[in-house]
Parts: structure tokens; C-alpha cells; sequence
């Protein structure tokens, strides 16, 4: 009797995990970075310690929006309506000063590269400084000068295949950066 009452146990065990295995699957364990939505731009306001917070917005979000709904700059929203209609970037950074008495200025920059690479915003090679081009592989501060000094020297790039334009970028480079600037859905559609 005893051997069978353990034997049914056994198969009552057997059986839970069986079917808890059925009823409670397990959870895909989440990514080491955030996986952002294309559609959404995400954008930061920033105190003027230099600290900043990061939201989502839909692309085309207006400025003046983004402070009603974030109540950001509370008090300032009237000296900010000169602005309200001006889009939110992707990776951008803004920033509100106070200058004399009630009056405002709006200040706009861009997150570090290595900011916007972990967040997946698609860089721009407008958009960069020259520590942001030492954050890619590849490119120590020679390099990096040699950007920036061509850009100074012929104007913006506009597109990512334009850097070809500087001494020491050839398509084998832009193959290894293209992740970095081209948005992966873009990259997606052209795998297939």
C-alpha cells in the first residue's frame, strides 16, 4: 500500500509541473536595451544642471504639447508660446532658460551619440561632434578631425553615404557603420 501511495504521488507531481509548464509558459527575459518604436520620437528636456529626462512622443509631436502633457517648465508655458509649434527631433536635447524676469530661452542640442546608439535613435552625420564619431568602431581622433574638418570645409554630408567624401572612409567602413544611421527597419527591408 505504501508503494502505491507513492507511486500515485509521483504521478501527481509529474503531472502538476506538466501542466503548470502548459498553463504558466515561461517569460522571455527582456533585452539588455529598450527596444523603441519607430513611429515614436524620443527626446529629452533637460534642468539646468545638464540632467535630463528622456520621453516618447509621436513623431510630429509639437513642443508645446510635449510641456503641456510633461508639465515641464510649469509657469513658463506663456513666454514659451513662440516655440509651442516647433516639432520635437529624435535625440534631441531641450533645454529652457530662464534669461531676465519671466522671459525664456529655449536652447536645443543633441544627445551624445553613445546615448542615441543605446536608445536605437538612427544617427546623423550632421548631427555629431567629434566625440561622437570616436564612439563609433573604427574611428579614433584622427579620423574624427578629418570628419569634422570636411565638414567644415564642404558643407553638411545631408546622407550617410556621402561620408565617402572624407580621406580614409570607403565602403567597408559604412558597411560596419551602417546600424548606426540607417534605421533598422530601413535595414530590414533591404535584407530581404
Amino acid at each position: 500500500m505504501r508503494g502505491t501511495g507513492l507511486i500515485l504521488l509521483l504521478f501527481l507531481l509529474i503531472a502538476i509541473f506538466h501542466y503548470s509548464r502548459w498553463a504558466f509558459p515561461a517569460r522571455e527575459s527582456l533585452p539588455a536595451v529598450m527596444r523603441l518604436q519607430s513611429q515614436l520620437a524620443t527626446f529629452a528636456f533637460a534642468d539646468s544642471g545638464g540632467r535630463y529626462r528622456l520621453y516618447q512622443f509621436h513623431d510630429g509631436s509639437k513642443l508645446g504639447d510635449v510641456i503641456k502633457l510633461t508639465d515641464e517648465f510649469s509657469g513658463s508655458g506663456k513666454n514659451l508660446e513662440k516655440f509651442h509649434a516647433e516639432p520635437i527631433l529624435s535625440g534631441q536635447v531641450v533645454k529652457v532658460v530662464k534669461i531676465a524676469g519671466e522671459s525664456f530661452q529655449l536652447e536645443r542640442s543633441w544627445l551624445p551619440a553613445r546615448h542615441r546608439i543605446l536608445l536605437q535613435i538612427p544617427l546623423h552625420p550632421d548631427k555629431m561632434s567629434v566625440l561622437d564619431w570616436e564612439t563609433l568602431p573604427g574611428i579614433g581622433p584622427k579620423l574624427a578631425m578629418a570628419i569634422e574638418s570636411d565638414r567644415q570645409k564642404n558643407g553638411d554630408f545631408n546622407d550617410f553615404l556621402a561620408l565617402q567624401r572624407v580621406k580614409g572612409i570607403g565602403a567597408k567602413k559604412l558597411l560596419a557603420w551602417q546600424e548606426y544611421f540607417i534605421e533598422k527597419s530601413a535595414l530590414d527591408k533591404a535584407d530581404n
